[in-house]
This record gives structure tokens, sequence and C-alpha cells, in this order.
């Protein structure tokens, strides 16, 4: 018998995925593998080390994104029969070749940066789930297609290559299967959360608060309301439940999961100290990749840092504007349609993050805080946001 070769190629679009392993005894297909799927995922970019702050500048805040967001560390495809699994192969590299399976009509899985290793039930593997922190550095960002159907043929099959790639490759019984001729799009998992621009607008502080303070000084930021895992396939990615956040700071209306546990530790990943004093540009943006969220707990991000007057930290407002420590606080809920926010036009914010979709926050300060992270309803606020591919949201945001 002649084995020949399926080749299934997928130019990529972006995305995030996950790890696992289930050795249990299922049902098995009979009936010899008379075809093999290469499966071909080709980056946009690649790129070496990503920090939770750093430098955003040019594609970082554009729907290109930073290159190692792009890479493609690892592919694992799953071909299913129904809910059975009927071949399984993976690779270190953004091609995975001659995956012997059965011909027939088939489901085919793609995922990316996951290393989830073989699940021999379709239903099992589509309710994977992947938690933080997002191991950019080493592993990638994790990336999905949706499910697709093929139908398979003895022989060299192909998907995602033009005519004129099937053409050039060697072998007999070539098959070009019906993909439109397109590459296979495959998306990242989690977004991204970016305080791109933070200025102080000194000449619109009011004339009471001018008299009190002149700077803000030892920036800090941090993430609250963050769900902890994410599932991976499906329209509706978010699981809406255990929250991290990334710093314990006082909340007297428990604004954030975890600020009454006593127990509860914040996640490293999740906060930074950003610079020395404020403006807070894209060369030293602080950024985080999060999960989908779409549950009453709405996802914010809050700017700290101590009020200074004549370079000595100001203790008078205390209480009013500043803790004990003498930070004041902006809380900034993502993609919320709120008092101060402003979006691109024709992008209406509802409060949800999105999978693959940066959201990119300009801050313009035109005044103090907050004396904790909890809302007030007066502030001095304005936000501002932007969508594009990756999808970009860029948030402007005046306090």
């Amino acid at each position: 018998m002649k084995i020949g070769k399926l080749f299934l190629a997928g130019i990529v679009a972006l995305g995030l995925g996950l790890t696992g392993c289930n050795n249990d005894d299922v049902p098995e297909l009979s009936g010899e593998k008379e075809a093999t799927i290469s499966i071909k995922v080709l980056p946009s970019s690649n790129g070496s080390l990503l920090r939770s702050t750093g430098n955003l500048n040019g594609d970082g805040v554009l729907a290109k994104g930073l290159a190692q967001e792009s890479a493609i560390k690892s592919l694992e495809v799953w071909i299913f029969k129904g809910d059975v699994l009927d071949a399984y192969k993976s690779a270190a590299a953004a091609e995975v070749t001659e995956i012997e399976a059965r011909i027939g009509a088939r489901t085919v899985v793609v995922v990316a940066n996951a290393e989830i290793g073989q699940k021999n039930s379709k239903a099992e593997l589509l309710a994977t789930i992947k938690g933080l922190p997002a191991d950019v550095a080493g592993k990638g960002l994790v990336m999905t297609a949706e499910p697709f159907d093929v139908t398979l043929v003895k022989g060299n099959n192909y998907y995602g290559y033009t005519d004129a790639e099937v053409a050039a490759k060697t072998g007999e019984n070539k098959n070009h299967l019906n993909d439109n001729k397109k590459p296979l799009p495959i998306t990242r998992v989690n977004a991204r959360v970016a305080i791109v621009s933070a200025v102080l607008d000194l000449a619109s502080v009011p004339a009471n608060q001018k008299v009190v303070f002149d700077a803000l000084k030892d920036v800090e930021v941090a993430m609250f309301n963050v769900p902890k895992e994410t599932k991976l396939f499906g329209s509706d990615l978010a699981k809406n439940e255990n929250y991290l956040f990334g710093a314990k700071w006082t909340s007297p209306l428990s604004t954030y999961v975890g600020s009454a546990d006593a127990s509860a530790v914040a996640t490293a990943s999740l906060t930074d100290a950003v610079t020395g004093a404020l403006p807070v540009v894209v060369t030293n943006a602080p950024y985080y990749y999060v999960n989908e969220s779409n549950g009453t707990d709405k996802m914010f991000i809050v700017l700290r840092a101590k009020v200074y007057k004549n370079n000595a930290v100001v203790e008078t407002v205390k209480e009013l504007y500043t803790d004990n420590e003498g930070y004041t606080y902006y809380p900034i809920w993502i993609n919320a349609a709120d008092k101060g926010y402003s979006y691109d036009q024709g992008y209406v914010a509802d409060g949800t993050i999105k999978r693959n979709t940066q959201y990119n926050i300009s801050l313009t300060i035109k005044g103090l805080g907050n004396p904790n992270i909890d809302p007030v309803d007066k502030a001095w606020l304005d936000v501002a946001v932007a969508v594009e591919d990756w999808k970009v949201v860029g948030q402007g945001v005046i306090w």
C-alpha cells in the first residue's frame, strides 16, 4: 500500500493556546491510514523577549502588534472523525508535516503555542482552558482556529496554499482542498491592556488644587478583576471567575474581587512600578495580557502616584485626595461607557474584554485623584480608546 501525503497550510492571523494530555481508553477507528496531513502556519513576525513594562513604540500599538506577539513556537494538529481522534501530531516549529490519517470526512483543530498534548476526544479538546500568566517569552501567545471540516482523499491533500504552491509540490494524487486559496487564520486567545500615555495637564488643574501640588511621581500601575482562566474555543471565551488582581490596594467599597479577603495574594505579572514621574510614554508603557471578560465584575486598571509640591510629598490632603503613604489613585474601567471616556468615532464601548484586542489607554490628568481605588462621583479624567486589528482599542482618560 502506498501512503500519500496531505498538506494543510495555514498562514496566520494570530491568537493564543493551551496545554494538557489524556490517554484514557477511547473508541478507535478501523481501516488503514492512506493520507497524511502537513499543516504549515506562517506567523507575520518573530521577535525577542517581552516585558510587562516596555517599548510599545511603532507597531506595538498598531494592528500588527509586537513581533513576539506573532511568534509561533509550537504547533499542534488534531484530526477527528466525529468525536474520535484519527490523528495527532505536534512540532516545535511553524509546520507539522506528514500526519498520517484515514480518508473521508474529518474535522481539523489547530492550536499554536499551547502544548496541550494528545486529546482522544474532540469534546474534551474543545473544553480545554488556559490560565494566566501568558508565557510570551517562553511559549508564546496561545492562538487558536475554530475547528473546520475537510474531506481527505487518498494521496496528497493541501489546505491553505495557492494553486501555484500546490502545483510546485512533488508527489502523486495531489488534492487542493476547498480553502478559498486563503491561509488558515488563527487568533490570539488573550487581549492586551496598556496605558500608552499618561500626562499631567497642570494648566487645567483647578485653582484650589494648584496651590497643593505641582507634580505626580513614583508612578505605579496595577490590573484588577482579571479572570484567571479562559476557554480556547467558541464565540465566547470568558469564564468570569477566579479573579486576579495586581496589587492589594485599599478598597473600602470592595471594588475588586479579593479586596476583602485577607488570604488573597496579588499576582505579580499584573502590576508594575512604571516611572519616577509622569509622563508615561509609549516607550515605557505598562501593558498586560488578560483573558476575555463579560461578567458583572468589570475589569479595570489603576494608575497611582505620589502627590508632590516643591519636590516634597504632600502630607496635607490625606483622606481627601491621598492615602496615608501620599498616593492618589486614578481607576479606569476598561472599554466602559463612562463620564470622561472617549473612543474612536463609531466605536461603542460595552465594558467587555474581547480576545485578540488591544485596549490602548491614553490618560490625561487634570486634577488630583482619589484616596483609594474606589470610584467617586466627580472625576478629573478623560479616557479615549481606539480599536484596530489585533484589534486595537485606544482609550483616552481625563482625570
